[in-house]
């Protein structure tokens, strides 16, 4: 994999599949044809769920044995016609020459590109009843990945069908670009947010300031030493953002693009200052720095200050004594322990496999 779509990666916080049980012996309702499908989505109101599958494939069996039988699964595509279709069989032939996928797609893509085509299965699709695409993807996905991917699916079709309503609404435009960027759909994610710059013109919906940050994050991969300029300049301008924690990350991702890791290793020791047993449940508006104060493991407390001294007042008028007290100065409030501290301690662990591996061995 290349720096770039490693990078890309990332960013666009690419999900782990990761092993779970659950599967039942559950079962879905399924149509076994598009007409079918469509005349019971048109009656319902129901948006329609495609799958797509090639049989004997690892990973269509996978999704069927480990995820279309997971109860939770299964209960999340009640809001769903689900649509099953043999990507081989004849009887799926208009389908897959609409949408492009299964076998008889890639047979024809391989006389016009004059080259082997890798036919992708599953194919995964979210249609409304007339047959407009909002959504696809393929493979395999673990029950609970599977489920993420629902969800945002349900917030695209909720926004998207607002966005019709209210074409002027900045802050949709901006939660739906963000929506689309995490979904790798970065093409259509870029417009979104210019127009929610453009709609927004003073930041009085705030949607100015998330577009901005969004379309320097997306820049990443393509320049990531302009990008990490902007994302300080970002900083400076914005100090009241509460995405301060989420700039932070991407400035590590950017000097580690760039190359630096010593600069990104010491950005990711910010956040891994932050101690794992503390909740972020207090709701505060944006992440401060200063020094925590910690007793055998417990906190004593965290003031944001950076002068010893007054730190140890602070200490004795909390009834601790500061000699016995570890302090962390430069530390991270506790109180912002979130995903992106979670997303920064897996990014640190990775660069320092990667620094363990070319270390020469021993003798």
């Amino acid at each position: 994999m290349t720096r770039q779509r490693y990078l890309a990666a990332i960013i666009l916080g690419a999900a782990v599949a990761a092993c779970c049980s659950g599967a039942t012996g559950a079962e879905l309702h399924r149509h076994t044809s598009w007409a079918a499908a469509q005349a019971a989505a048109q009656q319902s109101g129901k948006f329609i769920f495609a799958y797509v599958y090639r049989n004997g494939h690892d990973a269509c069996v996978a999704m069927e044995e480990n995820t279309l039988r997971n109860d939770t699964v299964v209960q999340a595509l009640q809001g769903y016609e689900m649509l099953s279709l043999n990507g081989d069989s004849r009887q799926s032939r208009d389908f897959c020459d609409r949408y492009r996928v299964g076998t008889r797609y890639n047979e024809q893509q391989e006389k016009d590109e004059g080259r082997t085509a890798f036919a992708a299965a599953p194919a995964l699709l979210f249609l409304d009843g007339r047959g407009t695409e909002y959504h696809r993807t393929y493979g395999f996905y673990a029950p609970d990945v599977f489920l993420h991917i629902l969800g945002q699916v349900a917030k695209l079709i909720e926004w998207q069908c607002a966005l019709a309503q209210q074409p002027q609404d900045a802050r949709l435009h901006a939660n739906l670009g963000r929506l689309h960027m995490e979904m790798g759909r970065t093409e259509q994610a870029r417009p979104l947010l210019k127009t929610a710059i453009e709609l927004d013109p003073d930041n009085t919906a705030g949607a100015r300031a998330d577009a901005e940050l969004d379309l320097i994050i997306l820049s990443l991969p393509d320049d990531p030493v302009m990008a990490l300029r902007h994302l300080v300049a970002y900083q400076y301008n914005r100090p009241d953002t509460g995405r301060m924690l989420e700039i932070h990350f991407y400035m590590a991702v950017a000097q580690l693009a760039a190359g630096k890791e010593d600069q990104a290793e010491k950005i990711l020791l910010d956040f891994a200052a932050i101690p794992p047993y503390l909740n972020d449940d207090r709701g505060l508006a944006n992440p401060q720095y200063g020094t925590l104060v910690e007793r055998d493991g417990k906190m004593v407390g965290f003031w944001p200050l950076d002068d010893e001294g007054e730190v140890k007042k602070k200490v004795r008028e909390a009834g601790e004594d500061p000699g016995k007290c570890r302090l962390s100065r430069r530390a991270i409030n506790p109180d912002y322990r979130n995903p992106w501290t979670e997303k920064a301690d897996l990014l640190l662990k990775q660069l320092r496999d990667e620094q363990a591996k070319r270390k020469p061995a021993a003798h």
